[in-house]
């Protein structure tokens, strides 16, 4: 009989707690960060173990997100030919079987897509421009972005997030949108993450290009 795989302390986190560690880890959060949040509520837990986690998630949303393609390009590579023998036939069906599974799972669930957008901020006065920018949005943040209106604004340098504490804001757009902003620490640079929900890839990806586009304009010095 093979190992029985032992499930990390952040299995067994409350739902609601894991929910926002994974979250976490997708949007880049420092493993640090991560850790302090887990111990503030209550459990102790290394970076070890934090990063070998991350490391497990990230891979399990790589291989599904390649299982997608790869059914993809065999329904791509069986449409030309419609008299298919008895094992082409199997195989067509097996893979419209389980795209099936996914799109009704994306009905049901929505498909939830990422994206990371990069802006540096070159010279000598690059980080008083980034730090600039920072300061406008928390004094007078846009009631839109993207044509999607800003429902809520949270900023993770104050109390009361329930997350550590740090130089970054996140702005939940209808839809169940969010654009997150996030300077670096050392460089003259800020990340932005997207995230989107649709029925399908496309229209969460079409609505992440939207706001990478607005977030261009939104950082624009």
């Amino acid at each position: 009989m093979g190992k029985r795989r032992k499930h990390s302390k952040i299995d067994q986190l409350e739902p609601a707690v894991k929910e926002t560690v994974d979250e976490m880890i997708k949007t880049g959060a420092y493993y640090r960060e991560i850790v302090d949040y887990i111990q503030s509520h209550g459990v102790s837990i290394s970076l070890a173990a934090v990063g070998k986690y991350a490391k497990n998630l990230m891979s399990t949303l790589d291989a599904l997100r390649l299982s997608q393609e790869n059914f993809r390009a065999i329904m791509e590579e069986t449409d030309p030919y419609p008299d298919l023998d008895m094992t082409d036939g199997i195989l067509r069906l097996l893979c419209n079987q389980m795209l099936d599974a996914i799109n009704k799972l994306y009905a049901e669930f929505g498909c939830y897509r990422n994206a990371l957008h990069s802006f540096a901020f070159e010279g000598e006065s690059g980080m008083h421009t980034m730090d600039a920018i920072m300061k406008q949005l928390r004094q007078t943040p846009p009631t839109a972005i993207g044509g999607m209106t800003v429902e809520s604004v949270v900023d993770y340098n104050t109390a009361g997030t329930g997350l550590p504490k740090a130089n970054v804001l996140e702005f939940r757009l209808t839809g169940g949108a969010k654009l997150m902003v996030r300077p670096s620490g050392t460089e003259p640079k800020i990340k932005v993450y997207l995230s989107a929900v649709a029925p399908t890839e496309e229209a969460a990806d079409a609505i992440n290009d939207t706001l990478g586009k607005a977030a261009a304009a939104l950082l624009k010095a």
